[in-house]
């Protein structure tokens, strides 16, 4: 998935891995996290978790300390719109529950 180089840093002589920035652009083009869906489409700003589970979302990483990562692919192309009209189907149901 991401591609790691080897490098070596010419102040500190000390070696450590980087990830390649074509394979980070590769990996962005195929999966976000949540700060990216936010940052990627202003109508997305106010998006939370909760409501990626309630379009039912399933992370492809999900480890306690770790960011979830999605696959673009998987998100409905108008998620704030579908929340929008589950919210309303769930009130309809409410409404005809009480009557």
């Amino acid at each position: 998935m991401l591609e790691l180089r080897r490098m070596k840093s010419a102040m500190s002589r000390m070696t450590g891995f980087l990830v390649t920035l074509d394979s980070l652009s590769a990996f962005e083009k195929r999966y976000f996290s949540l700060g990216m869906l936010r940052g990627s489409n202003p109508v997305c700003k106010d998006l939370r978790l909760v409501d990626l589970d309630r379009l039912n979302l399933k992370p492809i990483i999900d480890k306690s300390g770790l960011r979830r990562i999605y696959k673009w692919r998987d998100l409905p192309t108008d998620p704030v719109g579908r929340l929008e009209a589950m919210a309303l189907e769930e009130a309809a149901q409410v409404e005809e529950e009480i009557q």
